[in-house]
């Protein structure tokens, strides 16, 4: 009776971790396309930028009403290519990199980046006010 027990528990797992692998395969090549998708996106937007610097550099030989209206047109792509930047991870500032080193932190979902900011925001005061409790010591001894 135990050695049937024993047998199907071990089917199960069998079972379990050939599902368990084929998630893993595919979630490790959707992060790679995700990554992938991110830094494709990054290089458009840069080669964008750089291309509406020179229209808007270009401006100078239009009429007036061409000015206003590539103008405008300019004002709402860069605010598009804005919008966009705010949904790629951004690096580290220079405070987090100094206490965590070179690592990138690609939070997807604003949930997430709320709750990450909060408890980077509490470590910060912690750190702050052991310092500030070790240097009242150090001034006074």
């Amino acid at each position: 009776d135990l050695l049937i027990i024993a047998c199907e528990s071990q089917e199960k797992l069998i079972a379990d971790m050939k599902e368990l692998e084929i998630l893993h395969r595919d979630y490790c090549s959707k992060v790679d396309a995700i990554k992938s998708h991110q830094e494709k996106c990054r290089v458009l937007m840069n080669s964008n930028r750089k291309l509406m610097k020179s229209v808007k550099g270009s401006l100078s030989t239009c009429s007036d009403e061409e000015k206003v209206r590539i103008g405008e047109t300019l004002k709402q792509f860069s605010s598009n290519i804005s919008s966009m930047e705010n949904n790629l991870p951004k690096k580290n500032g220079w405070y987090l990199r100094l206490i965590l080193g070179e690592i990138n932190i690609s939070l997807l979902s604003k949930k997430d980046k709320i709750k990450y900011k909060e408890h980077y925001e509490w470590f910060k005061g912690t750190v702050t006010m052991i310092i500030f409790f070790f240097s009242s010591i150090l001034f006074f001894f």
